[in-house]
């Protein structure tokens, strides 16, 4: 999964169809394809919202 994606912007990793990781990771057709593609969105929201709160970043950088 990682490997289909890197390289590409969030908006071109989710125009990924679950068709194509269930074909890219021999998946069988089982619905596995569509829970990766929920994961890939779920990281994705969880990104933005991360970059729509600067304060964060301060606050990680003064955790770590």
């Amino acid at each position: 999964m990682t490997e289909m994606i890197k390289g590409k912007t969030i908006r071109e990793a989710l125009w990924i169809r679950p068709e194509e990781i269930s074909e890219a990771l021999d998946l069988p057709e089982t619905g596995y394809g569509d829970w990766f593609k929920k994961t890939l969105l779920e990281a994705a929201n969880n990104y933005n919202v991360y970059k729509a709160a600067p304060w964060k970043k301060l606050y990680d950088h003064q955790q770590g």
